[in-house]
């Protein structure tokens, strides 16, 4: 017997042993179970989010079950089981159906990308792609404590532009359309952030605020001259499709334009002032929709350089 399996034969022992004196313990090995289930998961290769999702609707549906269950024994609710029988059936074959005619014939709803995605696997710089864009995400914990955290604010302005660099490094070529548009999008996001996070005390703050804030800007031109080329592909190939239907879903164009806007405002602050009309020209040009969830009034990056 090697060391683990001693270890692993004595812990549950002793849990047991604790269940005997303590029977409410007993919970504790339940926990266990979801524990090793979830590493079951995992040693298949099967993404955890699917996992954690499909175990929640499981949970649902015993929960259904089980209630179905006794009221089906309480013999004077048969007529209440029935009604519930028939309600449960009608709705999961309506369900069934709707999402059938939206993922094949994209009506009422346009679901057909949820096949496409997964039949499609991603190439290794889309994967890299998509690391990259969780590691923005990450990093936009930090930028938006800053203000109380010289620490996060140090990480912003050291990792935002290395973020943005390894985006942009990445090759079209290696990159779908839908891709392209992910690779300039964030990339304009960690340069955004990082112009935001120097200081601009010093000359040389000022200098990388500046620096950082023009490349910010020159991602989002080429994320949006790239926006304007999916359309005007749109219907002929299937992967214009795909990618232009991601972008009307994810707001991408709206999103580029709102950034875009924060850095010509970092340039009209220490470069040229002219340029807080190009930024309200971008602002202009955004859905309303968009702006609602994101007023210019509230964000901080927008001050005396918009309206």
């Amino acid at each position: 017997m090697n060391r683990s399996e001693s270890s692993g034969g004595s812990a549950l022992d002793v849990l047991k042993l604790a269940m005997k004196a303590v029977p409410s313990l007993r919970y504790a090995l339940g926990v266990a179970g979801l524990v090793a289930g979830i590493a079951i998961v995992k040693g298949f290769g099967i993404d955890s989010r699917i996992a954690v999702f499909g175990t929640v609707v499981m949970l649902v549906l015993m929960t259904v079950l089980v209630v179905f269950a006794r009221v089906a024994a309480d013999k004077p609710q048969k007529s209440a089981a029935l009604v519930f029988t028939w309600f449960a059936l009608v709705l999961v074959m309506a369900t069934a159906a709707a999402l059938f005619i939206s993922v094949f014939f994209k009506w009422p709803l346009d679901l057909q990308y949820l096949i496409v995605k997964s039949a499609r696997s991603l190439s290794f710089a889309e994967q890299e792609a998509s690391r990259l864009e969780d590691e923005v995400m990450i990093l936009r914990g930090a930028w938006e404590n800053m203000d109380n955290s010289r620490t996060d604010r140090e990480r912003v302005a050291e990792h935002g532009p290395k973020l943005g660099e390894s985006l942009l490094l990445l090759r079209n070529e290696d990159l779908r359309l839908a891709w392209q548009v992910v690779k300039y999008e964030y990339a304009l996001y960690a340069f955004t952030m990082a112009a935001s996070a120097f200081p601009g005390s010093t000359d040389s703050d000022k200098q990388a605020k500046l620096r950082t804030a023009k490349k910010g800007l020159a991602a989002g031109n080429h994320g949006l001259k790239l926006i304007s080329k999916i359309r005007n592909c749109y219907p002929n190939t299937d992967e214009c499709r795909e990618a232009l239907g991601f972008i009307l879903r994810e707001e991408d164009e709206e999103r580029l334009k709102y950034l875009s806007a924060i850095c010509l405002c970092r340039e009209a602050e220490l470069e040229d002032a002219s340029l807080k009309s190009e930024a309200q020209k971008l602002i202009d040009g955004i859905a309303k929709s968009h702006l609602n969830k994101y007023p210019t009034e509230r964000n901080q990056e927008f001050r005396n350089c918009v309206k």
